[in-house]
């Protein structure tokens, strides 16, 4: 997207309104829109609805914009994950599972301050440990939060590339 080019609020309900780009406008603006509310993430995403035969259902209203129906497997992923409201092609991007959850924000239940580290009781080190397609693996025991964060950055960025997150 262009600097210079125009985006657009579009209402969805609850009292939130989702950014598009003005390219997508018309095509989003004619849709039946609404929100949905990830518990998980604890956040709101833009949703659209269709009808299909006798039912319809919802789909998340970044698939529509990037062109995926409900049946790709592949996911979108907010660049700026913390307004997932901003639906604008310069925020979005196609990934897989594996990558979407590398750019996911620090659970809320982290206590070290950082992404993929922990403290383990029995060694009585930090521990630094990555997920990789389902797989866990861990990059070893160390001795400050801060030490464990830098193997987890390296790791990170070796396997998730721009898809990773640090914070």
């Amino acid at each position: 997207m262009k600097d210079d080019e125009k985006c657009y609020e579009l209402p969805i309900g609850r009292g939130l309104v989702t950014i598009v780009d003005s390219g997508d406008y018309e095509k989003c603006s004619n849709l039946k829109l609404g929100s949905k509310w990830d518990s998980k993430k604890k956040c709101f995403y833009a949703t659209a609805w269709f009808r299909g035969g006798k039912c319809g259902h919802k789909i998340p209203l970044a698939r529509v914009i990037l062109g995926l129906d409900m049946f790709d497997l592949r996911e979108v992923d907010h660049i700026d994950n913390k307004n997932t409201l901003d639906n604008r092609h310069s925020n979005l991007r196609v990934g897989t599972t594996s990558q979407n959850q590398a750019n996911a924000v620090r659970r809320v239940d982290n206590t070290s301050g950082f992404n993929g580290v922990y403290w383990n009781k029995k060694r009585k080190r930090w521990v630094a440990l990555i997920r990789v397609k389902g797989r866990r693996y861990g990059l070893g025991g160390f001795v400050t939060p801060q030490d464990a964060h830098v193997a987890y950055c390296k790791a990170a960025v070796k396997h998730f590339g721009e898809f990773a997150r640090f914070e």
